[in-house]
């Protein structure tokens, strides 16, 4: 077995011979519309990933599972049933761009900078899924392969709830036993280049108001108004912002069944919050509990009902996700580069792989810029970069099948 200094100039030169051929198959998947809950531009997506998946990786076990009125996920596997355990490498194909988007924003080189590609989806996620696959291929042509099952996971549905969505995949990839299991998500990296070890979660919350309607002319103390009790029940949630623990109740959407002329007999209101980890998605659960025991605007007159409709898991800051950073931070080392730690308010795949605990470390994919706008961009340089990093990841951990 190559010492890891040798395992990186390995790594490098593979790199370098496939940057070319990643940079041309990362131009044909960005001129594909893929957008989230687009079912035909998933399939078109899933069969070009195909293509290029079972060209690069011989002998590997290649599986669409479909996810009615979202698209297709991808689970693909090398060594399957290895008893050494099991790398996920995770990413998703969906994007959040329109069907005829990818035409109206092609892709490009910049003119005045020749290392910067324009595209949708370019960076987020689509560079990072040629990364992952390209990088396994240097590592398998160079004997570097870990003995380990190779499950890439793929999904079509993050862009819409962070990972909140894809039981389906899910239930496939992560096993009942995580200490022998890894994961890499090849989200695309961000300033300063690092790599991320935490997410904050989020939760969905509906507050759903009965009123009882009457004409607000002629009977206006016979209604009890769903809108103003729906406004005292805001300003009670109000009550419960921590900003010290970052527990934080943002409202968007409030619907009123009735016009103007009318005592509201029904509202609602959507409401956002953000969760660094386990313990404060316990506050907000006891939370929603309070709320629906509490006090009311009516003393009579008015149902209020508070749920919690939608949990996005954080991804926590722990020694099993600091561990695998430190990992990959000296595999960087061995190529001159300072891997930073890094951690976002933003949730993603990644949380749910190391809610589960599974040791995950985030953003190994393309370099990006301005993502999620039609401005999106990434450095071409930094697929090179992000292939040879990963395929040195795997060829060390051929050799330290303990961590």
């Amino acid at each position: 077995m190559p010492d890891k200094k040798t395992i990186a100039r390995i790594a490098d030169e593979g790199a370098a011979k496939y940057k070319d051929e990643a940079f041309e198959e990362l131009v044909k998947l960005a001129s594909i519309d893929s957008g989230h809950g687009d079912p035909v531009g998933s399939a078109n997506m899933v069969n070009a990933l195909e293509e290029i998946m079972m060209k690069d990786l011989k002998g590997l076990k290649f599986e669409k599972i479909v996810k009615e009125g979202f698209g297709t996920h991808i689970l693909a596997t090398l060594n399957e049933g290895s008893p050494n355990g099991r790398i996920i490498i995770s990413g998703h194909s969906d994007t959040v761009f329109k069907q005829g988007d990818c035409a109206k924003f092609p892709v490009h080189i910049d003119e005045k900078d020749p290392d910067i590609a324009w595209g949708l989806g370019i960076t987020d996620c689509k560079g990072g899924l040629v990364v992952a696959v390209k990088a396994v291929k240097v590592a398998m042509e160079n004997g570097l392969l870990p003995d380990k099952e190779i499950c890439f996971a793929f999904e079509c549905d993050e862009e819409g709830g962070g990972g909140g969505g894809n039981e389906l995949l899910h239930s496939r990839v992560i096993p009942e036993d995580p200490s022998k299991t890894l994961c890499f998500v090849f989200e695309s990296s961000r300033d300063e280049d690092g790599v991320l070890i935490a997410r904050k979660g989020s939760c969905g919350i509906t507050i759903d108001v009965e009123g009882i309607r009457s004409h607000s002319g002629i009977n206006y103390k016979a209604g009890r108004s769903a809108m103003f009790e729906l406004a005292f029940q805001l300003m009670e949630l109000l009550k419960y912002n921590d900003d010290e623990r970052g527990i934080q109740f943002n409202v968007g959407r409030v619907v009123n069944d009735d016009p103007a002329n009318v005592v509201s007999g029904h509202a609602t209101a959507a409401i956002s919050v953000r969760i660094a980890n386990s313990a404060d998605l316990d506050r907000v659960k006891e939370i929603v509990d309070l709320m629906n025991k509490g006090p009311k605007y009516y003393a009579d007159g008015t149902k209020v009902k508070v749920t919690l409709d939608r949990v996005s898991v954080p991804m926590e800051e722990d020694e099993k996700n600091k561990r695998l950073y430190e990992y990959v931070r000296d595999c960087g080392r061995l190529h001159g580069d300072e891997l930073v730690v890094q951690r976002t308010g933003g949730s993603g795949t990644a949380s749910w792989y190391s809610y589960h605990g599974i040791p995950t470390v985030d953003a190994l994919g393309t370099y990006q810029i301005q993502i999620h706008t039609h401005d999106e961009r990434m450095r071409i340089s930094s697929i090179e970069k992000k292939i040879s990093l990963f395929a040195t990841v795997l060829g060390c951990l051929k050799e330290d099948r303990d961590i």
